[in-house]
């Protein structure tokens, strides 16, 4: 099983904490994993346009979240993918 671990914490601390340890617990379980940490990413918020509205993905915005987490999410998820 792959098991995505999403971050989305705005700084280290507990939540780097406590991820290590599910990490720890995952390697002995022999699954596979990817952690994202949103902090890294560039991310920008929709334009509010009507295609935006329409779709899941906002085609005017072409940040470093909808080139690499996107598709990752996508990829883990057999029913977004």
């Amino acid at each position: 099983m792959k098991i995505l671990i999403i971050n989305g914490s705005h700084r280290s601390g507990n939540t780097d904490i406590i991820i290590r340890e599910l990490t720890q617990q995952i390697k002995l379980s022999n699954h596979s994993y990817e952690e994202l940490i949103l902090r890294n990413f560039e991310i920008k918020l929709p334009d509010g346009c009507a295609m935006c509205g329409e779709s899941e993905i906002c085609p005017n915005v072409t940040d470093q979240f909808s080139r690499e987490i996107e598709p990752t999410i996508h990829n883990c998820h057999p029913d977004l993918g």
